[in-house]
């Protein structure tokens, strides 16, 4: 959330770089004890649903890779919470999709200086499918969720995936490609993106379904 004394620090920051007296305000990486709270909301057609979820970075592997996890704030359940493993990103980084997508196949999130029209493009194979995954920066952008109100930098998504060669299945289904359009709104002040709109598209093209999910808090690691 901008707060007044960051608010302050930072324009305090940035006058005294251009000088030379000080560097610019650091983002510190992503670490474990980092914790987020998403508002989230599943609408299809006219029907929609919301939910509550957190996530959190639980630990580090020896590989050098974060581990983060996510748990339903609605479900109650004996011996305590159960949390669910999404997936693991590179340790020293300062950006994270926490509900899909990792770092988005980029590295070295902590210095990267993102621009309009920068792109880039990534491969993913999981199990049964392979996920071609283009990004484009459209921009910086002011925007309010719950959790306060940002400066983000917008990037725009395609995800379109196929099957990967399977001899149980049909011509037709080793073929057959679904499209995703993702937009996601990135602030370092949170190392995560603030809000994430995901279209999820069928065959014929038509949206079937929308994802949208809004920070409504953030709990970094040192706090």
């Amino acid at each position: 959330m901008k707060l007044k004394l960051l608010a302050t620090l930072a324009c305090l920051t940035s006058t005294l770089a251009v000088a030379g007296d000080i560097p610019p305000l650091h983002i510190e990486p992503l670490a474990v004890g980092d914790s987020w709270t998403y508002k989230k909301t599943v609408t299809i057609g006219s029907n929609s649903t919301k939910s509550l979820i957190n996530y959190k970075i639980a630990s580090k592997t020896d590989a050098n890779k974060l581990v983060y996890q996510s748990l339903l704030a609605e479900v109650k359940v004996r011996g305590g919470p159960e949390w669910r493993k999404i997936g693991e990103v590179e340790a020293g980084g300062c950006l994270i999709d926490v509900a899909g997508g990792g770092s988005l196949g980029l590295e070295n999130t902590c210095t990267i200086e993102f621009a309009p029209g920068m792109d880039w493009d990534t491969e993913v194979v999981e199990k049964d499918q392979k996920s071609k995954r283009k990004y484009v920066v459209v921009g910086k952008e002011t925007i309010s969720v719950p959790a306060g109100t940002f400066e983000t930098t917008k990037i725009d998504a395609v995800w379109q995936s196929t099957k990967v060669n399977n001899a149980k299945l049909s011509a037709g289904e080793n073929l057959a490609a679904e499209r995703y359009k993702f937009t996601y709104w990135y602030s370092p002040e949170t190392k995560a993106m603030v809000k994430v709109v995901r279209k999820f598209h069928n065959g014929f093209g038509a949206v079937e379904s929308t994802v949208t999910e809004e920070l409504d808090a953030y709990r970094p690691a040192s706090k």
